[in-house]
């Protein structure tokens, strides 16, 4: 399987085409003759979407950039390297020649690789120009005099995976690009034909430490449109446990309510994870009754910092009320944002908490050792209140701002199933798109990316249906449906996440 891969340690052209090659190659020969490597055959378009969840496993066997009629696809693999794209010492920028003239865009003589492209966009992660210097990443549409346009990841579709620590990553752009904003990028990549792309690593300097071969790739006629999600919001089905995690930024439903009675009223839930929501167990049951439903009363857990748990269901505590770094009352280190419940479903009892790890930081950073920290005491005080066997299906999630290493998600679900082995991390996809991203906040600098999650325990339980639902992407036909407006989604900048089990 091709990725684009850049090697660190000299300034120099590496092929696509040529990984495979190289894992072969003993490490003592693999430095040969780089400089005259060349670009590696055209690519064809891809048959399938991509989807946008650091898997690579939907990839066709060949080709680093691909490109179907509405999306440009990239792989890309940095050797030594495991750093999160949006918060690493080192910048990673994408260059595309929309469509392979270098007429278009900006001609560039350094380094020796690109001077054949015309690039009509650039997309830089942990751009040191960034309002975040060296954090969050920025997109710009480039003509062929270099005069530079800014867009906004929306405008551009930029979507990447993972986004946490890793060495190969992938990485999305639209083919509707909006004329008006920027004209000749637009025209570039909605024609069909073909394109070529190529990566740039730079130090904090500017310095360019390493660089891809660019690839070229054939793209077939582009859709008029990106179009719609236009089938109904999936159902839960008989005999499962829809659980909902939502953060909800900074307690907006109190403030804007009907959007989020909607979205909780559509997606009947059995199990709503909240985040973000500054209220105790009685207020979150009065909001619930009185706005969501008004005719049967709900039940909730919170705990201290801004996490409840909310079901229409009887619930019961699981584990402390409280949970300290320090692993007991007192201790100097603050709080830990989870909250555990026991509740009694239709389908049978189920076992769930909701958490909000460490935002911020990078790999290995204060923040994410903190993540780690905190990951560490849910994971023991889960073991410890669920030593007794029961109940057999497990589900613990919420904002766990994997924006550091992987780490976190690994410790919370070590040894948390029935069977002792670990929780599994479900794959939602975001209904009308082939992305996870479960949060997009454009003001932030920060491109979209996955930080919800929700872990089961699939020794017991078994994912029948899991999706993110942004209703910006479904039809006007999809919204009326089922009563929704197309701006509900936009009341938090985190995306609802919808996990439907059924126990085994």
């Amino acid at each position: 399987m091709d990725t684009i891969l850049l090697r660190r340690s000299a300034r120099i052209i590496l092929s696509a085409s040529l990984l495979a090659a190289l894992v072969a190659v003993p490490a003592g020969c693999a430095g040969k003759n780089r400089s005259a490597r060349k670009s590696g055959p055209v690519r064809a378009a891809a048959a399938n979407p991509i989807t946008i969840d650091g898997d690579f496993g939907d990839w066709p066997r060949e080709g680093a950039t691909i490109a179907d009629a509405n999306w440009v696809y990239f792989r890309v693999a940095v050797e030594g390297q495991s750093m999160p794209l949006q918060a690493s010492p080192e910048s990673l920028s994408l260059w595309l020649d929309a469509d392979a003239n270098p007429n278009t865009g900006v001609t560039l003589l350094s380094p020796n690789a690109a001077s054949g492209l015309g690039i009509d966009l650039m997309v830089q992660y942990s751009s040191p120009d960034a309002r975040n210097p060296g954090r969050g990443a920025t997109v710009f549409a480039v003509d062929n005099q270099g005069n530079r346009t800014p867009l906004t990841f929306e405008q551009a579709g930029l979507a990447s995976a993972p986004t946490f620590a890793a060495n190969a990553f992938e990485v999305r752009i639209s083919r509707h690009i909006d004329p008006a904003i920027a004209p000749g990028l637009a025209a570039a990549v909605n024609s069909g034909g073909r394109g070529c792309g190529m990566f740039v690593l730079s130090d904090a300097t500017g310095k360019y430490v390493g660089w891809s071969d660019p690839e070229t790739f054939t793209k077939p006629a582009a859709a008029a449109a990106r179009t719609l999600f236009e089938e109904a919001i999936p159902a839960k089905q008989p005999g499962c446990i829809r659980v909902v995690s939502y953060n909800v930024l900074k307690s907006k439903l109190m403030t804007q309510p009907n959007s989020f009675a909607r979205l909780f009223q559509v997606l009947d839930a059995d199990v709503i994870l909240v985040q973000e929501w500054d209220a105790d167990a009685a207020t979150a049951t009065s909001w619930f009754t009185a706005v969501v439903t008004g005719q049967h009363a709900w039940n909730a857990r919170a705990a201290a910092g801004d996490v409840v748990i909310v079901s229409p269901h009887p619930l019961a505590p699981l584990g402390p009320d409280t949970l300290t770094m320090g692993g007991s009352p007192g201790s100097e280190e603050p709080d830990v944002r989870f909250v555990g419940a026991i509740i009694t479903t239709p389908a049978g009892d189920i076992a769930a908490g909701s958490m909000h790890l460490k935002c911020c930081g990078t790999a290995g950073s204060s923040e994410d050792i903190k993540r780690i920290s905190q990951a560490g005491t849910i994971n023991s005080a889960m073991q410890t209140a669920l030593g007794g066997g029961t109940p057999k299906v497990r589900v613990f999630g919420g904002d766990l701002n994997l924006v550091g290493s992987r780490t976190p998600l690994e410790t919370l679900c070590s040894g948390l199933d029935a069977d002792s082995s670990a929780l599994v991390p479900a794959m939602p996809i975001v209904l009308g798109d082939t992305s996870t991203m479960t949060w997009l906040d454009d003001p932030s600098g920060f491109p979209p990316g996955r930080l919800d999650y929700v872990t089961y325990s699939d020794s017991s339980a078994e994912v029948v249906n899991a999706f993110v639902l942004d209703t910006r992407l479904l039809s006007i036909q999809s919204l009326a449906r089922v009563g929704l407006d197309s701006a509900d989604s936009a009341g938090s900048d985190h995306l609802p996440v919808v996990v439907d089990i059924r126990p085994r």
